[in-house]
């Protein structure tokens, strides 16, 4: 059977349900109305010399990069180009649930980029076209939480969530210099991606009376499109200013859900058992970056300032919180990314350096499936990045670059502590003729 999913129904399929973090129910979570944390606003990133450098290389591109940083810097890039990248993405989740601490990891290694860039002969100025992929995001995840064993005053409750997945692009972009000081470029993109997804879920109230057994998995496949608008001014002897204008994603989502979920709640028994395809929509909004950089000397030094305001993610219509407040579930957002690279014309080594602000975008509402009631977790979204990174010319056609990232933030709820790190190490290599 063929059915839509819909927010705060029990029968909805589990990417409604499940790209969430429900573990913040002060009750069973069985997250019956809250609004679905959309894994597809985290970003990834892309090229190990961008990475190096924080992240910050909207004004700073001249590689095949640019394609996703900013279209209008390829026309900065002189000869024919091929590069890739890939990356190994560490992500360990820790939950302090009642005083009993869970640790869980997953360690995805995937291609991360692949790059050609192509610039026309001209007789002035610059034409350059460039085709690449991108992975704008991994949906790994591994998280687990449990109540401690023996305490007769508490439920016993335990939640497992694994998920397998990722989000890529392909683009084609097109850059010129529309004057000596100023370069514009545009880029189309299809966007792809798959996800497999399971929830585990066991609840029994102190008194016997209150209980749920829930198992839910999807699987779901992805594809969109989007686009990019940039410009870049140059001054001075090093200097760049960047605009870039990233349009919105649509996104289709298509796949196969089931559900297991036995239900008592003390007056009423729920029992489902179903398997059933799905097809929804996704709507991602613009995105404005800002970027800065400048040449002193042997110094490379960049800042990227990206604007986006998640209360217009629509997801069968915006999403907000349950009644009364009626508030979005999202907020805006302003991210800020500094970076720099030093290097010696007698040095076959380039050093980089890089931190990232990413606050993370959205709010998260308790929801007690069997009261009604609801509450904001006490939530700081707060998010930082660290970021290191060298890149090595080999006979003035060859590089190599590698670059390591760092990234964490915490969050607390009702008797709940989770942490989340993440390390990622980027090896890339770029052959120009």
């Amino acid at each position: 059977m063929r059915r839509d999913k819909s927010l705060g129904r029990l029968g909805a399929p589990a990417f409604a349900i499940l790209c969430l973090l429900p573990s913040f129910s002060p009750g069973p979570a069985g997250a019956q109305g809250i609004p679905p944390e959309i894994p597809l606003t985290d970003r990834v990133g892309v090229g190990a010399r961008a990475m190096g450098m924080g992240g910050a290389y909207t004004a700073a591109a001249d590689d095949a990069t640019a394609l996703y940083y900013n279209p209008a810097a390829l026309a900065r890039v002189e000869r024919i180009e091929l590069s890739t990248t890939v990356f190994h993405h560490r992500i360990e989740e820790s939950t302090d649930f009642l005083g009993r601490r869970s640790d869980k990891t997953v360690s995805p290694t995937r291609i991360n980029q692949l790059g050609f860039v192509y610039p026309f002969p001209t007789y002035r100025g610059s034409l350059v076209v460039g085709m690449g992929f991108h992975r704008l995001t991994t949906l790994d995840r591994d998280f687990f939480r449990a109540s401690p064993d023996g305490m007769d005053l508490v439920a016993a409750e335990d939640e497992a969530i694994f998920e397998s997945g990722a989000f890529s692009a392909w683009t084609a972009g097109l850059a010129w210099d529309a004057s000596p000081r100023v370069s514009l470029g545009a880029s189309a993109t299809l966007l792809s991606g798959t996800s497999y997804l399971e929830r585990e879920y066991h609840y029994v109230s102190v008194n016997g009376n209150l209980f749920e057994h829930s198992l839910v998995t999807d699987e779901t496949d992805f594809e969109g499109v989007t686009g990019s608008v940039g410009a870049l001014v140059r001054w001075g002897d090093g200097g760049r200013f960047a605009l870039v204008i990233d349009l919105p994603r649509d996104i289709r989502l298509d796949g196969t859900a089931f559900e297991d979920v036995y239900r008592y709640d003390g007056l009423d028994t729920t029992d489902v058992y179903d398997e059933f395809v799905f097809e929804d929509d996704v709507t991602l909004p613009f995105s404005t970056t800002l970027g800065l950089s400048w040449n002193f000397g042997d110094v490379l030094l960049a800042g990227d300032l990206q604007f986006t305001d998640w209360n217009q993610l629509e997801f069968s219509g915006p999403l907000r919180t349950p009644p009364p407040d009626r508030e979005f579930a999202y907020r805006e957002v302003l991210s800020v990314r500094v970076g720099g690279e030093y290097r010696r014309e007698e040095w076959p080594v380039r050093l980089r350096g890089g931190f990232g602000y990413d606050p993370v975008p959205y709010k998260i509402i308790l929801t007690d499936v069997f009261n009604g009631g609801f509450e904001e977790a006490d939530y700081a979204p707060q998010r930082y990045e660290i970021a290191m990174g060298a890149g090595a010319l080999l006979e003035d056609s060859f590089t190599v670059d590698v670059a390591y990232t760092h990234r964490w933030f915490e969050r607390t709820g009702t008797g709940i502590l989770e942490g989340k790190s993440e390390d990622k190490v980027y090896m890339g290599a770029a052959f120009r003729f």
